[in-house]
């Protein structure tokens, strides 16, 4: 029987555990990275005064904890979800289209089925940003793909990072569970860069563990933070989701 590792925050871990759980596979939960709200800042209280203002026409979320985050960031400035009535907003993949309208009640314009920035670049390319006022709500380490798009578009671009994410090393227990598998009943599962460098660098796995594993990536940037670790990717979601990653797991005919 396979063991299953995942290493997302254990808060975004439990509904997939229960899935896999379920198909009656062991599961290993290995949280390698933790997010948390950004400090408060003059550029946040910038943003809401501009907010209160009627100062952007495009929100831009590239993931659902963009939205749970910015939602948090409302909620300690004492601004009501109303102050969106009027903007645009675009988001990256079917995840954080569903979570904004959960948490903000708001539907998205601009919602590419990929959670790719590039797809977000993509449906942009074909709108007219020029003179546009742009917020983008993203992660203090997000990729620099989306904000010089729009520039170039002539968009007037404000970043601001709502969340950050920190390295998490893996308990002594953790780590002895996963080592004590053999690597080839093992299916290691990832959901960013960053969970990557951080999973490998707490380890520690004598040569050859890694490879000899199945390594399940969430989509493309994903995979490329793995190769760049090393590590060579089996399976990797089409639709870069939870659910997907799952179905490729469940193709795999282990569960």
């Amino acid at each position: 029987m396979y063991t299953i590792v995942i290493t997302r925050p254990a808060v975004q871990s439990q509904v997939l555990c229960k899935r896999l759980k379920a198909l009656k596979m062991r599961v290993i939960l290995a949280p390698s990275i933790e997010t948390k709200l950004t400090p408060r800042s003059a550029q946040e209280r910038q943003v809401i005064s501009a907010l209160k203002a009627k100062g952007f026409d495009w929100l831009v979320f590239t993931s659902a904890n963009g939205v749970n985050f910015f939602a948090q960031v409302l909620k300690r400035n004492r601004v009501p979800i109303s102050v969106l009535r009027g903007i645009s907003v675009a988001v990256q993949g079917p995840k954080t289209s569903q979570r904004l309208k959960e948490l903000l009640h708001v539907r998205s314009r601009v919602a590419p089925r990929e959670a790719l920035a590039e797809e977000l670049v993509a449906v942009f390319g074909k709108l007219k940003m020029q003179g546009k006022r742009v917020l983008l709500a993203v992660a203090q380490e997000t990729r620099d793909v989306l904000e010089p798009a729009l520039r170039r578009q002539g968009a007037l671009v404000t970043k601001l990072p709502v969340y950050h994410t920190s390295p998490v090393p893996l308990s002594t227990s953790v780590r002895r569970q996963i080592l004590k598998c053999s690597p080839s009943e093992l299916i290691i599962t990832f959901f960013s860069p960053s969970a990557v460098r951080s999973f490998v660098r707490s380890l520690k796995a004598p040569p050859g563990f890694l490879s000899k594993a199945l390594i399940a990536s969430i989509g493309p940037v994903t995979s490329r933070g793995l190769e760049e670790q090393g590590v060579a990717v089996e399976i990797e979601a089409r639709d870069h989701t939870e659910e997907g990653l799952l179905r490729e797991i469940e193709g795999l005919g282990v569960v």
